[in-house]
């Protein structure tokens, strides 16, 4: 397979689209805001939630969510399914239905407990869109807190902390978070989320369960301005797996981020573990236009497998500090050592792995193709590479 080359004529042209659905997009989050009182309250909404609280029912949203300033986090409890009305699979600005505006801060700046939507035990939001019209599309981001609580909560009485397995999100379209979720909960199902995270993307951090995510795309739906997709370059991260116990994933796609996948062992906030990582497999794992497509900083005891692995493309960015395309690294994590990572078939601009000693045949790659050979660098015998 000959891997795409993004050229800066290719750049400007998806910027100019991708600019002109923006300034669409923020002109129908103006409209939108203009009419606050046709659009439901924080207050208003979540009355109606605690009603259908452990009873498997579904509210859809008939009007615009606003979460403001001075507004309480929106809780959606335990067998409870939030429907955002959105009646098309494609994303804004083609959006059909009510959007969620996110425009309280939550404490600035704090990425833990500041959430502004929570998600309960065993609780859905699916069919949503959601913005924050203040977040900037040049320059560095807003960095709001998660747009999702995944994460252990309390009950309104101060009850708790409860865990909040189970919980879903279904084809929804986070447009311009700083980052979507901090997930830290077992038997979690993601599946049809499309957006511009703009700092993190998904990040499972401790899931002792098995969980499912499936067909994400990451795109820049929101901004190409340039010097934000410089920062992103630079600094991004798509999509991180942390402690994820015997996880599928299937179809992950990203572009123009600093790492596309990050795989790292211990050193969560909740209970440091050495050696705790994710165990399981990924199922298409696409890192266009990213910095780095792959870093493999360490696995749980189970390993990761990864089929169909492609890293193609760079990120046009002109000037001499232009970073290289680099589709993998790997190098040592403080906490532990990679364990075993199995890539079945792999084709890249090629790879780069600094040789440091791991254990033997701690990575191999079998089959794929790739327009250069890789290189290995030191004399560690860690890696088993047979191309097809």
């Amino acid at each position: 397979m000959t891997a795409f080359n993004i050229t800066e004529e290719n750049v400007d042209e998806l910027r100019t689209k991708v600019d002109a659905n923006r300034k669409k997009t923020r002109a129908i989050a103006a409209e939108s805001m203009s009419k606050r009182q046709n659009a439901y309250t924080v207050a208003q909404l979540q009355a109606k939630l605690w009603a259908m609280s452990g009873k498997g029912e579904v509210f859809t949203l008939d009007k615009d969510l606003i979460i403001g300033p001075g507004d309480p986090p929106l809780a959606i409890p335990h067998h409870v399914t939030l429907d955002g009305g959105q009646h098309s699979n494609e994303p804004f600005p083609d959006a059909i239905g009510p959007v969620i505006y996110i425009t309280a801060n939550h404490n600035y700046g704090s990425d833990w407990d500041n959430e502004p939507i929570v998600l309960w035990r065993n609780a859905k939001l699916q069919n949503a869109a959601i913005m924050y019209p203040n977040q900037v599309s040049s320059g560095p981001p807003i960095r709001y807190p998660s747009t999702l609580k995944i994460s252990p909560y309390y009950a309104p009485n101060g009850s708790g902390p409860f865990q909040a397995h189970g919980a879903a999100v279904a084809n929804c379209h986070f447009l311009n978070p700083y980052r979507i979720a901090v997930i830290n909960a077992g038997r979690v199902k993601i599946e049809d989320v499309k957006g511009q995270p703009l700092g993190e993307g998904l990040h499972f951090q401790k899931s002792l369960d098995k969980g499912t995510i499936r067909d994400i795309h990451f795109w820049p739906f929101w901004s190409m301005e340039q010097r934000l997709c410089r920062w992103m370059y630079d600094a991004s991260q798509a999509f991180i797996f942390g402690h994820f116990d015997w996880f599928n994933a299937y179809n992950l796609f990203c572009y123009g981020y600093a790492h596309g996948f990050n795989f790292y062992t211990g050193g969560d906030h909740l209970s440091p573990v050495p050696g705790s990582g994710p165990t399981g497999s990924v199922f298409g794992a696409h890192a266009d236009g990213c910095k780095i497509g792959l870093v493999l900083q360490g696995t749980g005891a189970g390993g990761v497998k990864i089929y169909d692995l492609l890293s193609a493309g760079n990120l046009s960015l002109p000037g001499p500090d232009a970073a290289p395309h680099r589709p993998i690294e790997q190098h040592r994590n403080d906490r532990g050592l990679i364990d075993r990572v199995i890539i079945y078939g792999q084709d890249s601009w090629g790879i780069l792995m600094p040789g440091w000693g791991v254990t033997r045949d701690s990575v191999k790659i079998i089959g794929g193709s790739s327009p250069t050979p890789p290189t290995f660098t030191g004399t560690s015998r860690s890696y088993v590479v047979n191309y097809n």
